[in-house]
């Protein structure tokens, strides 16, 4: 131990050593030594009682010895005075000794210590005989008892004891405890203290590595912590002592020490002095470093306020934002005004820097002094802070564009943002801000109206701001002052609600206040204020602002040409209703009327439709114009204003106007846009079957619904209305399918026979086959309209009558063929031979993106996604499908329509050469067709896998290798192409259209062809040593590979048989010999493995943390696996546990799951065995070094 225990217990034995006197040498050296209270001395019930019961046998002695003394000659024949009686004498020795011993303790810090710890482990130990319990000492109750005490006290408060006796028993019993450190005299425990007391340095040899030197500091200071302000002078000293070093010492004890007796002591040494400044990295990002010492002042202020203020007070300015929040934190609890003024500069300076911590600014403005007179000067300045807006950090960059390229403007647009995330920020004005609105609605708002300006001109360029324009596009990112209307607000539309709930809380005010506010208002030159002061009138029309009101009217130039925006025509329309025909003269009506009247100007409206203009439409929006511009005054019409007014109203009176019509722009309606019919499928069925092929071949009038633009009525949900027709009505009539499969020719657009296709398809897989063969005529038809060589220039479709497009109903086609060949379809097999031309067709007809290279996917290259993706490869795989539900009914069948049509395409003159995507789709079900027909499969491996051309070789085998697991009896069909994979494995790793690179398949397949013995390890015949060799310069490969192992191993269950355990080693232990670090790394998943033996896996595991580090990924895998084999392999688990953390201080992200660990710790930790003790202390030394402070307490 590097601590010497402070907490102390004297054996009874030691005092009988010193013949019961407690100012022996020995005894009087330990107070000397020790300042008074400096030790903590245990005292159990149980040695009280046997010190007192050796005190009354010393008097009775003593006596006795006196008294015979006293009767002996020539004593009795001396003339002297009578002594006490023998019962006196015992008395007063008895209490003298007492007296002594209460005396004697003092000096020290006393733990009274019960009769008994735990009742029940001293039974246990009885009756198991465990010490102090010996077979020849089985009366060893009163050890037996103080024992159980002292672990109890260690239990309660994590302190280590110092034991000091000369029983051997008691001495065993002691030493196997950890928390225990047994001295055999006084004088030794004494000398412990010298180099503490001394100032030398407590380890005078070389500090060893191994030793849990964290560990012992950690518990150390856990246990002095545990007893508040009831600690020692020594125990302060070996505190501060341990603060000097920093690190773990230091982090733990500034996030647990509470209370109050540190503060002085930290002080005087220093530790509240120069926090950290932010740090710049080298990647240009910055770094905000913690500070323990204030987790500390932020917890100990409620105990000690005026002493934390004052060291708060002397730390010096800094940028730090981590220390200036737990001063803020400090400050908000005080919940006085006097300390906020006194540090303000520092709130000031925590808004500055301010990084996250929108609570606590909420917590200072929900103060009820926040407006106190003596926080006029802080409010307003913290205040404008929150609120105000920072200019965007691009502007120059923005400058220099807008310069550049003037007609770019969005890109140039300034973008000033609050200090705070946008969330924050809502949350600060909302439950903030508008509270404070209720005590000082004025003075908020006259801050929120600077801030408010000052966005919009950080908004604006400096050559546009000299142009003196008002136009802020408020009514475009603010479009209500007074509320959201949406569920997303951005930050400068929160800021002017704010602002509008502020002015409303003004007008609630004195006169005085509404002027004032009025002419701040006023003072602005930006739309949004002009606004702002047309809502407050419509909401409070009153004397005082009847002239303002008439103001806005009278001096409006532009009623005949422009709608009113929102917040002016309410204003009009609140006016005209609260003051009546009084509100404006005869004369000024008339003019306004007339003006409207007059409007909109005929030329702007042609302008604005272009060729679109017509009399009848301008008449039509001059209508609505009168109509929109006249309601806010209806009040006040009369005579032929009030006629016109009528004649509009009653014209629409199905559309009545509302405050949502004006300006600005009406709400967004967001959504997803659905499809519907323009006749629903029970209106369809109505129509005779003449009608309805005249109807679908007619109807192309596509639009939105009136009442929902988010429905659109469009072609392809008429055909999927006439699938629903199809299906539930004409199929169920004789008369009407008969109709349908005579005139389905008739159909113009190719989306209704694709529709069609998908009502038959629906059909077979409902076992309806009675008119198989005339739907697969239908599908027939369909294939003779060939894919068309589509031009760019021409656009094509399936909803088109002309330049129509045949390709999506062709691949209805393979569906429906899908469908036939699905085994739960049970499609009988007397249409194999009909559905055998359709496959021909489909696999050798023109596909124009597969012959003219367009692929389906663009950007991407992987021909496998693009053979799924057109007709005549996917054809391919869908004509093996045929071939295996041609088996199902006739299991011998060699199905050679499947091997003539595969022929066809082999050919060399073929009209429709294989392309890419088909040969990766042959590559992929050349397993599929093997078991189909072996030998051809084998006489034709070479068309299969062309290795004359390696662009096809390489997607016909590289998917082979992705798609299928190994095979041992194809391996010899294969086998050249094996050898020819490595020959060219180079291009091999150029194809990647997946997460796993073909190179690694390879791999995967070469190393279980080993494990079957296809090919010895290494060797001349090794094709797995040829594939390391080949990826020597790419070890990644190897690092895959090995992990692949590894999973295939753990998925593979409990057994393995004895020969593929053995050439799995052999494996491993070749490729540990090659020592790749990155490669062994991956032993998570062998570790796993519960098909290998785990003495086996522990010891290769160990071997492997000798070599190279533990790493994050899949540790929690690792851990799993340690705790499964933790109760039978203790001493094992535990060893690779402790190696896996001597990585820790290289690795410091390494994370450690506490669930995971501490079991292993625990096991370890309690052991029997010394080494299993050892690594586990080291592990837990390792931990708790780097901060992992959970793993202090192992209980």
């Amino acid at each position: 131990m590097r601590h010497v225990p402070t907490a102390l217990y004297i054996d009874t034995e030691v005092f009988k050593g010193q013949s019961l006197r407690l100012d022996s040498k020995a005894f009087i050296l330990l107070i000397d030594t020790f300042v008074k209270e400096g030790i903590r001395l245990l005292v159990p019930e149980i040695m009280e009682r046997e010190l007192l019961r050796h005190y009354n046998n010393q008097a009775t002695k003593a006596t006795n010895d006196l008294l015979d003394a006293y009767n002996a000659h020539p004593i009795n024949s001396l003339s002297l005075n009578d002594i006490p009686s023998q019962k006196d004498l015992e008395t007063q020795c008895l209490t003298t000794m007492v007296q002594q011993w209460e005396d004697f303790k003092k000096h020290f810090i006393v733990e009274k210590l019960p009769l008994v710890g735990c009742l029940d482990d001293v039974i246990d130990w009885y009756f198991n005989i465990e010490l102090p319990f010996e077979p020849k000492k089985l009366k060893e109750f009163p050890d037996a008892f103080i024992l159980s005490t002292l672990d109890h006290y260690h239990k309660e408060h994590k302190a280590n004891i110092a034991v000091i006796s000369k029983d051997s028993g008691f001495y065993k019993a002691c030493i196997n405890r950890r928390y225990i450190w047994c001295f055999t005299d006084l004088n030794k425990y004494v000398e412990a203290f010298k180099p503490e007391f001394s100032g030398e340095d407590r380890e005078p040899e070389p500090i060893d590595p191994t030793k849990p030197i964290t560990t012992e500091d950690l518990t150390e200071l856990k246990a002095i912590l545990g007893r508040g302000n009831d600690v020692t002078s020594i125990e302060i000293g070996r505190v501060l002592q341990l603060l000097r070093s920093r690190g773990s010492n230091y982090d733990y004890f500034f996030q647990n020490a509470r209370d109050p007796i540190w503060l002085d002591h930290l002080s005087s040494q220093g530790f509240f002095q120069n926090p950290p400044e932010v740090e710049k990295t080298a990647e240009g990002s910055y770094r905000i470093p913690d500070w323990p010492p204030l987790y500390y002042l932020v917890r100990v202020y409620e105990a000690a306020p005026e002493k934390t203020l004052a060291e708060i007070e002397k730390i010096p300015d800094t940028n730090n934002f981590r220390v200036l929040e737990g001063i803020v934190e400090i400050v908000l609890k005080s919940d006085s005004a006097n300390i906020i003024v006194r540090f303000s500069h520092k709130i000031l300076s925590f808004i500055d820097n301010i990084h996250w911590g929108h609570d606590k600014i909420i917590g200072l403005l929900k103060k009820p002094f926040f407006f106190d007179k003596e926080l006029s000067e802080f409010a307003t300045s913290f205040l404008f802070k929150l609120v105000e807006f920072l200019p965007d950090p691009k502007t120059k960059e923005k400058q220099k564009h807008r310069k550049e390229s003037p007609d770019d403007g969005w890109r140039a647009s300034l973008e000033p943002n609050p200090r705070f995330h946008e969330w924050e920020y809502q949350q600060i004005l909302e439950n903030g801000i508008r509270p404070l609105t209720e005590q000082e609605p004025y003075q908020v708002a006259r801050i929120l109206i600077d801030a408010t300006a000052s966005m919009i001109r950080l908004s604006i360029h400096l050559d546009d701001l000299e142009k003196g324009s008002d136009e802020d596009f408020s009514e475009i990112w603010c479009r209500h002052l007074d509320r959201p209307d949406r569920d997303y607000q951005i930050s400068k539309e929160t800021l002017v609600h704010t602002l509008t709930y502020a002015c409303e809380k003004v007008y609630e005010k004195p006169p005085d206040l509404i002027e004032a506010l009025d002419q701040a208002l006023r003072n602005q030159q930006w739309k949004v204020f002009k606004r702002l002061r047309q809502h407050l009138y419509a909401q409070n029309p009153s004397d005082q602002t009847l002239p303002w009101i008439r103001e806005f009217i009278l001096e409006y130039k532009d009623y005949d040409k422009w709608d009113y925006h929102q917040e002016f025509q309410l204003m009009i329309r609140k006016a005209c209703e609260y003051f009546g025909v009084l509100f404006l003269s005869e004369a000024e009506r008339a003019e306004i009327f007339d003006a409207i009247l007059s409007g909109p100007p005929k030329e702007d409206f042609r302008e604005w439709m272009g060729e679109g203009f017509t009399e009848e439409k301008f008449q039509q929006r001059q209508r609505h114009f009168h109509r929109k511009q006249l309601h806010p005054f209806k009040n006040l019409l009369s005579g032929k204003y009030q006629s016109h007014f009528n004649e509009l109203e009653n014209a629409l009176k199905d559309k009545p106007l509302s405050d949502e019509d004006y300006a600005p722009m009406g709400k967004t309606q967001c959504g997803r846009v659905s499809y519907q019919s323009p006749q629903s499928p029970e209106e369809l069925s109505k129509l005779k079957d003449e009608e309805l092929l005249k109807y679908i071949n007619d109807w192309q009038e596509i639009h939105h619904d009136k009442n929902d633009w988010l429905i659109e009525i469009n072609i392809e949900a008429l055909a999927g209305a006439f699938q629903s027709v199809f299906r539930n009505t004409i199929v169920a009539n004789a008369d009407r399918l008969a109709f349908w499969l005579e005139n389905y020719k008739r159909i113009e657009r190719p989306i209704y026979i694709r529709f069609l296709i998908k009502a038959l398809q629906d059909l077979v897989k409902e076992h309806h086959f009675e008119k198989l063969e005339q739907w697969i005529e239908v599908c027939n038809w369909v294939l003779s309209h060939p894919d068309i060589d589509s031009g760019e220039e021409l656009r094509r479709s399936d909803e088109l009558k002309e330049n129509p497009d045949w390709r999506s109903s062709r691949r209805a086609v393979i569906d429906f063929l899908d469908a036939c060949l699905d085994k739960d379809s049970n499609t009988p097999v007397s249409a194999r031979d009909s559905l055998a031309k359709l496959l021909r067709l489909l696999c050798i007809q023109f596909d124009w993106r597969l012959d003219r290279n367009k692929p389906v996917i663009l950007n991407r290259d992987d021909p496998i996604t693009e053979a799924l993706n057109n007709i005549r490869s996917l054809a391919l795989e869908k004509l093996v499908n045929f071939g295996f539900w041609v088996r199902r009914y006739l299991p011998e069948d060699l199905v050679p329509e499947v091997t003539k049509i595969l022929e066809e395409r082999f050919k060399s003159d073929t009209k429709f050469p294989l392309t890419k995507p088909e040969y990766a789709i042959l590559g992929v079900n050349f397993v599929r067709i093997y078991n189909l027909n072996q030998n051809w499969a084998i006489q034709h491996k070479a068309n299969f896998f062309p290795q004359e051309n390696i662009i096809f070789w390489l997607q016909a085998f590289g998917n082979y290798l992705r798609f299928n697991h190994p095979i041992k009896q194809i391996f010899v069909t294969l086998n050249e192409d094996f050898v020819f994979a490595l020959d060219h494995l180079e291009e091999l790793e150029t194809m990647k259209p997946s997460e796993t690179k073909v190179a690694d398949n390879l791999g995967q397949h070469l190393f279980t062809y080993y494990l079957w013995e296809v090919f010895l390890l290494k060797g001349e015949d090794s094709l797995l040593e040829r594939f390391y060799e080949k990826t020597a310069g790419n070890r990644e490969s190897w690092v895959n590979l090995f992990e692949y192992a590894g999973r295939s191993l753990k998925n593979s269950g409990n057994f393995l048989e004895t020969g593929l355990v053995e050439r799995i080693t052999a494996f491993f232990d070749w490729r540990f010999e090659v020592n790749e670090p990155n490669e062994l790394q991956k032993f998570t998943y062998w570790l796993a493995a519960e098909c290998l033996d785990p003495d086996w896996r522990l010891n290769t595991y160990s071997k492997i943390l000798d070599v190279c580090r533990a790493k994050d990924a899949h540790l929690s895998v690792v851990l799993e696996t340690l705790n499964k084999l933790l109760a039978s392999h203790t001493a094992q688990v535990v060893e690779c546990f402790a190696k896996i953390t001597d990585w820790l201080d290289q690795n410091g992200n390494l994370y450690i799951q506490v669930d995971k660990a501490k079991p292993i710790l625990k096991a370890g930790l309690n052991s029997g065995d010394l080494q299993i003790q050892e690594n586990a202390k080291r592990a837990q030394e390792n931990i708790l070094r780097i901060g992992h402070f959970d793993f202090l307490d192992n209980d």
